[in-house]
């Protein structure tokens, strides 16, 4: 990390300028003094910024008092960063980025003691660490030890001193509680994400460890706003020419217009379709998904759309990763490579798919089977065939049935 001060050096004067020199050294002391004042003062500042107070008696205001400090959660990296702790992980810096909705764990160390703190991205758009939120502190016994700073939560509870029993008497029943040959762990759970775990060690009698972690947004927390800039992948998207024969390169006929999947929400708008305001999200966060509806004249799909840039953004600006359709849809809807689509016998598909060489895996239903082809559960396809005579929905031995997805 660069240095943010920059220090000054002094010319030294000859011995024949005496009067200069004095003047010279004069302004030097009065300077340093000066420097010393502001660095005092800025000393002070910082300390009158630290965030300071009791400990509450109420376990879900989620605090924690580590020496003398009392920390609530969750808070700033720029409050965090008050009470003297530096980040110590070696494989992680600060400016490393969190997608929206994720989190993980990072170390830190004040002296010899670590802390491993819960950072998250509660924002819309990527974050670096030190922009995100620090939602939670982990304290156990591999980094904590008898030298380490005095640990107490909401009503007296201390780590290494209170029993189970103690527990229980200040919070009540845990939410859960897990019983080990090695330790029992009470969860304290205000809401989802929401809780604490306090787990004492049947060797020692006392309470050892505590996950804390709230990951709620905080009152006038600034989630950030979508950005309507179309990426570059999505703008250099083109949609292909012709069907082709090769199944594997997921070119598709969709209600008679070609697609190459994973396609952007806005090559289908282009051919016809339009969003469902109602029930489309207004925007999708940095690499999430969100629900997607597509209306055309009757017919009607939703899809989990994707967005892929660093950024929020409108559904728009995403990719469609699957499609399916069936003949209750609209006959026709939805045609493949090779000839395959609704209404294809079983013969047919299983010679299309012998003669292309490709390996498929069947499950055999009561009313149906199925025929499932490709890499990996996120790209492929999935035929399905009735196979009851006496249904009147659908004809027997066709492919009623088609779902096809490829990632981005």
């Amino acid at each position: 990390m660069k240095n943010r001060f920059w220090k000054q050096s002094i010319l030294a004067l000859t011995l024949g300028m005496a009067f200069t020199m004095g003047v010279c050294a004069e302004e030097t002391e009065t300077e340093a003094a000066a420097q010393e004042t502001e660095a005092a003062a800025q000393e002070t500042e910082a300390a009158e910024e630290k965030p300071a107070g009791e400990l509450s008696e109420d376990l879900y205001d989620f605090q924690i008092q580590i020496g003398e400090d009392v920390m609530t959660f969750p808070m700033s990296y720029e409050e965090f960063s008050t009470y003297g702790w530096e980040l110590s992980d070696h494989y992680t810096t600060l400016e490393d980025t969190l997608s929206p909705s994720r989190y993980g764990p990072v170390n830190f160390s004040k002296g010899d003691d670590t802390l491993s703190v819960y950072m998250i991205n509660l924002a819309v758009n990527d974050l670096t660490l030190k922009e995100c939120l620090v939602a939670g502190v982990e304290i156990d016994n591999y980094y904590w030890n008898e030298n380490s700073p005095q640990v107490k939560l909401a009503k007296g509870i201390e780590r290494g001193k209170a029993t189970l029993d103690d527990i229980k008497a200040a919070y009540g029943e845990a939410s859960d509680i897990y019983e080990g040959d090695l330790y029992t762990k009470l969860t304290y759970r205000k809401e989802y994400y929401s809780e604490i775990e306090l787990t004492v060690y049947n060797e020692s009698g006392v309470l050892e460890d505590i996950d804390l972690q709230n990951f709620v947004a905080p009152e006038g927390f600034e989630a950030g706003s979508a950005s309507e800039e179309v990426p570059e992948d999505i703008a250099a998207y083109k949609a292909p020419a012709e069907l082709g024969d090769d199944l594997m390169a997921y070119v598709v006929e969709f209600d008679g217009a070609l697609y190459q999947l994973p396609c952007p929400v806005s090559a289908l708008l282009e051919n016809g379709w339009s969003l469902d305001e109602d029930s489309t999200e207004e925007s999708i966060s940095a690499h999430n998904t969100g629900w997607v509806y597509f209306v055309k004249d009757k017919s009607t799909f939703h899809v989990l759309a994707k967005n892929t840039a660093d950024y929020a953004t409108i559904p728009e600006n995403c990719w469609v990763e699957e499609l399916s359709a069936s003949d209750n849809d609209k006959e026709g809807l939805l045609q493949l490579a090779g000839g395959i689509g609704l209404g294809t016998t079983e013969e047919e598909l299983l010679a299309a798919l012998d003669a292309a060489g490709i390996e498929y895996e069947t499950y055999d239903g009561s009313s149906y089977v199925s025929y499932t082809i490709g890499e990996d559960y996120w790209n492929g396809y999935t035929f399905y065939v009735y196979k009851d005579a006496e249904s009147t929905v659908h004809n027997m031995n066709e492919v009623y049935e088609i779902e096809v997805e490829h990632e981005k």
